[in-house]
C-alpha cells in the first residue's frame, strides 16, 4: 500500500508511511477482524441473555400489560450492555491504529504531540471568566494537540460543555454550552489588558447575552474600533479600552475576522477570541468530526483515508497561526 500525498502539510510523508506505517497494516487487520468477531460474538449473548430474561419476565407475570413491558425494558438493557461490549472492542482497535499512526505523524510535523485522552486540558471556569465560554458545569475534552508551529507554541482540544437545568420535580435536564475546539496561542508579546471579541447581538442583544452569561467578559467596557468591516460582525470588550486599541489594529482585526469564517461554523455566531497576559484563546464552534482516527468497522485498507483526515484537522492550527501573522495558510 502506498500513500499519496494530496495536502500540503502531507509533503514529504509518503517514505515514512512505507517505512513506519504499510510494514505493520497486515498484523493490525487481523487483529481487527479478531476484536470484531469478539465483539460480535459477545452482543449476540448479551441479546440472548436479554431474550430469555424476557421470555422468562413475560411467562412469570401471565403476559400481564405490565409483564410485557418488563420485557421489553429487559431486551432494551440487553441490546444496551450488548452494544457496550462491541463498542469496548472497537475501542481497543481504536488505540492500536492511534498507537500505530500517530506517533509518526507527530514526529514528522515536529514538536507536536496527540493524546486521544487527555483529561482535564483547559481550566474552562477560567475561561468563562473571560467570556470566552458561557457559565457551564461539566467540561469533557478529547483529542488534545499540542506544540510549536512558526516559533509559537499552541495547544487545542475538543471540547463539550454542558450545564445542567434544574426543572419541575426535582428534575434536571442537561444543555450544550459549547461544543467545538478550545485553542490557546502563546503571544510573542504582553497583552497589558484582557480583551474580548464576540459577535456583535447589538445593544440590547448583548446586554442580555451579558446577563445570561453570568456578567463575565461582557461586563467590560464596549470599545469603538473605527473598523467597518469588524463591527459589521463583532464587539470588542476589553478593561481597559485605550490600551486594548494598541494592540487590536485593522490587520489584527483583519485576521481575527478571516479565522472565524473559516475555521469556525456560522461565522462569527461560533467564534469568540480572548486576549489574556501572554495567551490568545480561541473558541471555534464546529459540529464536523474531528481527528476520527476511525473504529472497527474501519478495515486498514481505509487507513490512507484516515491519515488525509487526520492531516487535514492537524493543519487548522496552522491555518490559524497563518492568518493571525498576516500569511495565506498554505492549506
Amino acid at each position: 500500500m502506498e500513500f499519496q500525498e494530496k495536502q500540503p502539510i502531507e509533503s514529504g510523508f509518503a517514505p515514512i508511511f512505507a517505512e513506519k506505517i504499510a510494514p505493520h497494516l497486515g498484523s493490525l487487520e487481523g487483529q481487527r477482524q479478531e476484536l470484531q468477531e469478539k465483539g460480535k460474538q459477545q452482543f449476540k449473548i448479551a441479546l440472548g441473555i436479554g431474550v430469555v430474561l424476557a421470555i422468562a419476565v413475560a411467562v412469570f407475570t401471565g403476559f400481564s400489560a405490565g409483564g410485557i413491558f418488563g420485557a421489553i425494558g429487559v431486551l432494551i438493557i440487553a441490546l444496551i450492555g450488548g452494544a457496550v461490549a462491541k463498542g469496548g472492542q472497537s475501542g481497543k482497535y481504536t488505540g492500536a491504529l492511534s498507537d500505530l499512526i500517530m506517533p509518526p505523524v507527530c514526529d514528522f510535523l515536529g514538536d507536536t504531540s496527540y493524546d486521544k485522552r487527555p483529561g482535564e486540558v483547559f481550566k474552562t471556569q477560567d475561561l468563562s471568566t473571560l467570556g470566552l465560554v458561557d457559565l457551564h458545569d461539566n467540561a469533557m475534552f478529547e483529542d488534545r494537540i499540542a506544540g510549536q508551529y512558526r516559533g509559537l507554541s499552541f495547544e487545542l482540544a475538543e471540547t463539550r460543555l454542558t450545564q445542567e437545568i434544574k426543572e419541575k420535580e426535582d428534575r434536571t435536564t442537561t444543555k450544550e454550552v459549547f461544543d467545538g475546539l478550545l485553542i490557546r496561542i502563546g503571544l510573542p508579546m504582553h497583552a497589558t489588558t484582557e480583551i474580548l471579541v464576540t459577535q456583535d447581538m447589538g445593544s440590547v442583544g448583548g446586554a442580555v447575552l451579558g446577563f445570561l452569561a453570568g456578567e463575565t467578559g461582557r461586563g467590560m467596557p464596549k470599545v469603538d474600533t473605527g473598523y467597518a468591516p469588524f463591527e459589521a460582525s463583532y464587539t470588542l470588550h476589553a478593561k481597559d479600552p485605550e490600551a486594548a486599541m494598541t494592540l487590536m489594529k485593522p490587520p489584527l482585526l483583519d485576521s481575527l475576522i478571516a479565522v472565524g469564517d473559516s475555521e469556525a461554523d456560522k461565522g462569527a455566531e461560533g467564534f469568540r477570541a480572548s486576549f489574556k497576559d501572554k495567551n490568545l484563546w480561541l473558541a471555534l464552534a464546529r459540529k464536523e468530526k474531528f481527528m476520527e482516527i476511525g473504529g472497527i468497522e474501519t478495515s486498514t485498507d481505509k487507513v490512507t483515508e484516515v491519515l488525509h483526515g487526520i492531516f487535514g484537522d492537524m493543519a487548522l492550527i496552522r491555518r490559524v497561526i497563518d492568518r493571525l501573522m498576516d500569511d495565506t495558510p498554505a492549506g
